[in-house]
């Protein structure tokens, strides 16, 4: 697929109908996921969201004003896509969709323990599933809590509640023999709290209640009532939903609502985009993973070693490094912004001034890279101004053409104007109009006049590219940022958004070079990895690819992006060109800390994307058909990356 960056997308019109209401943290989070998602892919989508709060209100009477609700706003309006957010919302379009928007296509997300056969006849509906992961919890519990003998199981009495619990007994059954299960349903949350209280050790309570009654028939926030019984509780509590965790929970397989709302949203961008809902998936499992809370795990003595592979561990403890860590990206940034402001105040001073002011810019990236140096933080240092020194490149370019404009100004011709005026200023009138020098300078300083005009068109339009060039090193910094918090930590992630993500960080240099990209991306599922090692490889690939094409003549300059699973359940991802290309004695040198064939390298940025690569299992190699005829640069992973 080839990507033009000055295409633009017509806006499309998305109408997401939520189930409940604004401010219940689950559904909340799926419409988050799905905004943000969709938004990056198709920024100029108008979204407008229906609340049909159906947790605080039930019953055919209800059911009727929906409906008419429904059809006197939208049977009118065209959508291109409805997105659904759990039971109520999905079980109305099931019926009634066609009435009401016709063929639009839905997608929908949050729907519980669905039985995909109702899919069955009917076109346009494509879904993720929201089943919890109850069986793999429930083997999880008896593994850290081998003397479990009771499983306590509070739920509610609402839709979602019944169903949730019929799920949770069919995955408990295998299970019914090593311990005593008790279900605990609709109860008001004084009798909760007081039987909660009296639970001893060998008890484990599974929580996954919507909404707890108190005894004046309030609703209590299922947040709200969670971490009052977990202040109570002498037991661990599980749950089945990412958004409980932070709030008493340990942990389990949790379904991850934001994910499943990015998920739903990447089948909606490409129905969006023109793919034929036929041509997807009816109906994908629910994409759950392993998550607990740090705290919670130290409170029951629970060793993050006895946790699965992949596990995904919230709040813990940040180590000496990782705070020092972010303190010096900070610290780095600061520092080169603020120097880049003082360089741009001083564009218009003198050439000798100009030319100090980048020694000094020099002098100080190399001052913040050996500090970050006997900081401990090189990687992080290397990673920050290797990335920023290709938009460093831009604005050195705009200062040398500001330089220039000084250097080869018309002032001093003006000053020379100035200085025969004064000397005839007392017969400035004969002088115009007699003297045959005098009788020049109207017309000369009319071409005078244009030309400082165009000048100042000129310096205008450099100092509008380096504006862009600060700005976007701004955008590096913010982008590099997002994943400094999370190194070495596993998640789920998709390659094409790393590898996009990797291309706006290089997106300035790739545009002022007209490079053309071609995404090659394979189907692939959501994937552990480990976000900030494989995003650190990324960009410095493309950074190399472009600068091995800049200045060649020939074809416009393409860069091919590829990703794909392979049989040995590796991630293969590649970055090719048509630069340079690597002779053949430097193939075994070039990921060699110090090696470098540009004039200007440092021999480290290849190298220390090989070491991330290996400290994840996985390689990085490099191949070339000889000087001239480009390279490619090949990065496998295990499928599931380990820190």
């Amino acid at each position: 697929m080839l990507v033009n960056a000055a295409e633009i997308a017509q806006p499309k019109k998305v109408l997401i109908i939520n189930s409940y209401h604004r401010g219940y943290q689950g559904s909340d989070n799926l419409v988050e996921g799905f905004r943000e998602t969709l938004l990056r892919a198709l920024p100029k989508t108008e979204i407008q969201i229906e609340y049909l709060d159906s947790i605080h209100y039930s019953g055919k009477e209800f059911d009727s004003k929906i409906l008419d609700l429904l059809r006197f706003k939208y049977q009118q309006r065209h959508f291109d896509l409805v997105f659904s957010t759990d039971d109520y919302a999905f079980n109305i379009l099931e019926k009634y969709r066609d009435g009401i928007f016709g063929a639009t296509p839905v997608i929908f997300c949050g729907t519980n323990s669905f039985d995909s056969s109702r899919l069955t006849g009917k076109q346009g509906f494509n879904g993720l599933d929201e089943r919890p992961s109850f069986g793999d919890t429930l083997d999880l519990i008896f593994r850290l809590h081998p003397a479990t003998g009771d499983v306590v199981v509070i739920h509610d009495t609402a839709v979602t509640g019944q169903r949730n619990s019929e799920e949770f007994r069919r995955q408990a059954a295998p299970f019914s023999k090593r311990a005593r299960f008790t279900y605990l349903a609709g109860e008001r949350l004084e009798d909760l709290t007081g039987k909660v209280r009296e639970l001893q050790p060998g008890s484990v309570i599974v929580y996954f209640a919507t909404f707890v009654l108190d005894q004046s028939g309030e609703q209590i926030a299922t947040g709200e009532a969670q971490q009052r019984l977990a202040a109570v509780s002498q037991v661990p509590i599980y749950g089945g939903w990412e958004f409980m965790l932070g709030k008493g929970i340990v942990g389990g397989r949790l379904l991850n609502l934001r994910e499943h709302g990015a998920v739903s949203a990447r089948m909606a961008v490409k129905v969006l985009k023109g793919d034929s809902p036929v041509s997807l998936p009816k109906f994908s499992p629910s994409p759950n993973q392993f998550m607990f809370d740090y705290h919670q795990m130290s409170r029951f003595d629970i060793a993050e070693s006895r946790l699965p592979a992949g596990s995904i561990v919230i709040d813990r403890p940040p180590g000496f490094l990782q705070s020092y860590q972010v303190a010096i990206l900070w610290a780095l940034c600061g520092a080169l912004f603020l120097t880049l402001i003082a360089i741009f105040l001083n564009l218009l001073k003198s050439r000798k001034e100009l030319s100090a002011s980048l020694a000094e810019l020099q002098e100080a990236q190399s001052e913040l890279l050996a500090t970050a140096r006997k900081a401990g933080m090189a990687e992080i240092a290397i990673n920050v101004l290797h990335n920023v020194g290709n938009v460093l490149n831009s604005v050195n370019i705009s200062a040398g053409v500001l330089t220039g404009r000084v250097r080869d100004s018309r002032a001093d011709g003006l000053s020379q104007t100035v200085r025969l005026l004064n000397e005839h200023s007392d017969e400035l009138g004969e002088y115009l109009t007699r003297d045959e020098k005098g009788k020049l300078l109207p017309s000369y300083l009319k071409k005078l006049s244009e030309a400082f005009v165009t000048e100042r068109q000129e310096m205008l339009d450099e100092l509008s590219q380096l504006t862009r060039s600060v700005d976007h090193i701004k955008d590096i910094v913010a982008t590099q940022q997002s994943y400094a918090g999370a190194a070495s930590i596993i998640e789920p992630v998709l390659v094409a958004d790393l590898l996009r993500d990797a291309l706006r960080m290089n997106a300035e240099a790739l545009e002022r070079h007209k490079v053309t990209v071609v995404e090659e991306f394979g189907e692939m599922p959501v994937l552990p990895l480990d976000k900030a090692r494989v995003l650190q490889i990324l960009v410095n690939l493309i950074s190399n690819a472009n600068h091995a094409m800049y200045g060649r003549d020939g074809e416009v300059p393409r860069l091919t992006l590829g990703a794909e699973l392979t049989g040995q359940n590796q991630v293969r991802i590649s970055v090719s060109d048509q630069g340079e290309g690597i002779a053949q004695e430097n193939l075994a040198r070039i990921f060699n800390h110090g090696f470098t064939t540009r004039r200007r390298g440092h021999g480290f940025g290849l190298h220390s994307c090989a070491m991330a690569a290996r400290q994840m299992g996985g390689t990085l190699t490099a191949s070339s058909p000889g000087p001239g005829r480009g390279a490619t640069f090949v990065l496998e992973l295990p499928a599931g990356a380990t820190a």
